[in-house]
Formats: structure tokens, sequence, C-alpha cells
């Protein structure tokens, strides 16, 4: 009988697993395998490989807290625990509102939180080396994310996606530098890419630059390009005038020197 429970715990898992759509960057699905209370509340887990410990935090015998161990053992064979996944009833409503999933090192990878108490998750936060790299949030009661948040790795906003229409794909973007918003782009044609967009500080969006028309540009500065190629240069014009001068010879320069002396004789004659 344990044996088909477990079977099902991992088939639930598995089922419940949060997704994320695409993203201005084309990250699809990133998330889509990892462990997830979605759907689920209170994750439990079976087998000699995990190890739980309750604690109750204002004795009032119901358990605020779970934390889950991941048993293994070191190169010299000794016992070693290591956090897995961290469970928290924040209210003391016997509803688990915010859990915590570790990586091998005990390191916080991800946490998910319920804010409203409802037993639905609001926020997901992924972490970085203790940081805050990401956060999906929905605001629709249905634990689906409808704005995402990105992070550098000193905390500052980077960038902001969000749904706004929730048809499932992102249509309007934020940008930001140090946690100041430089740029807002928004898709208003459906097809999943900005087509407006405005600075900080613009009253009114402004139509956004297609792939057709910056390859357009390149092509006229291509031709722009050559055009400028095939006119002499100052250096071309050069060669060119020595090329003139080389074609008067040294016989005519005698010539017509000999014409000029010849006139000269008859003018003094005269």
């Amino acid at each position: 009988m344990r044996f088909f429970t477990i079977i099902l715990l991992i088939l639930l898992l598995l089922g419940c697993s949060g997704s994320k759509k695409m993203t201005a960057t084309g990250e699809d699905d990133k998330h889509k395998d990892e462990l997830t209370a979605k759907g689920i509340g209170l994750l439990t887990f079976y087998g000699n490989e995990f190890m739980t410990k309750k604690v109750d935090t204002n004795k009032d015998e119901k358990i605020d807290i779970y934390t889950t161990y991941k048993i293994s053992k070191d190169d010299s064979d000794n016992r070693v625990e290591t956090v897995y996944v961290k469970q928290i009833d924040l209210n003391h409503d016997g509803k688990i509102d915010d859990w915590r999933f570790y990586n091998d090192e005990g390191q916080i990878e991800k946490e998910e939180l319920d804010f409203d108490f409802d037993g639905k998750i609001d926020e997901t936060r992924y972490y970085t080396a203790g940081l805050v790299t990401e956060k999906a949030m929905g605001y629709k009661f249905d634990e689906k994310p409808e704005v995402w948040k990105f992070y550098d790795n000193k905390g500052f906003l980077i960038r902001m996606e969000a749904d706004q229409d929730s048809d499932g794909t992102v249509d309007f973007w934020e940008y930001y530098a140090k946690g100041v918003l430089e740029r807002v782009e928004k898709d208003t044609d459906k097809d999943g890419k900005a087509d407006i967009f405005k600075r900080a500080g613009d009253i009114a969006f402004s139509p956004l630059a297609t792939d057709a028309q910056v390859f357009s540009e390149d092509e006229n500065k291509e031709k722009e390009i050559k055009e400028i190629e095939t006119t002499e240069t100052p250096d071309e014009i050069i060669e060119n005038d020595t090329d003139i001068i080389e074609e008067v010879s040294d016989e005519d320069i005698i010539n017509n020197s000999s014409s000029d002396m010849e006139t000269t004789t008859e003018d003094v004659q005269q």
C-alpha cells in the first residue's frame, strides 16, 4: 500500500509542477519539472531517504514548521542531513503559507508564498547565492503567474514582464538600470513581440522598428557604402592628375620651347 502511495505522490508532484510561459528572452517552461506545492498544500515525503522534523512554535498543539531533510553518507560513511524542504504556517491557522526549497548544498533555491492565507500560492521567488533573482506573481487566485520580475546579482530590478490580458503570452515589458525605469515596451497586436515603446519621461508610446524595417535600413546603408566606394577619393584624383602630366613627353617640352624661341627671334628681326 505504501508503494502505491509513493507512486501517487510522485505523479501528483509532476502533474502540478509550476510552469512559466514564453518570456521576452525566450525562456519557455524553464521551471516546469521542479518540485512545487501548487495544488497540493502540505508536502509529505516517504522513505529512508527523507526525515521530517516538526515544530510547534506557539504551543497550541499544531505544527507550525515542517523541515524535511535528505539523508546521505559522506566519504567516511557518516550520516549527513541536508535540509531539503521547509514548510511554514505563518499565521497559525493549520495551513502552510511558506514553502522553501533547497539545493544539495542546503542553500535556498526557491520559495513559494501564500500572502492571503487562502491555501493557494501567490508568488514564487527564485534565489542564487541567497539573493532573489526572479519573482513570478499571480493576482487571480488561480496559482498562475501574470507578472515576472528579474534581478541582477546585486539585487537590482533589471526587467519586468507581464501578461496584461491573461491570454497566456507576455505582452508588456519594463527595463531598468540599477532599479530605475528606462524603457517600456508593449505588444498591441498579440503576436508576442513588442511593437510600441516609450522611454522614461516620454508621455506617449512610439512605434518600434520591425525586423523588416531594420533589414531595409541595413540594405540602404550597404548601398550608400557601395556608392562611396565607387566615388574617386582624393588620392585617386591625384593619381589621375599625375597620369595627365606624365602624358606630356620631354620631346614635346623641347619642341614647344624651340617654337617659342623662333617666335621671339622673328619678333626681334622685325
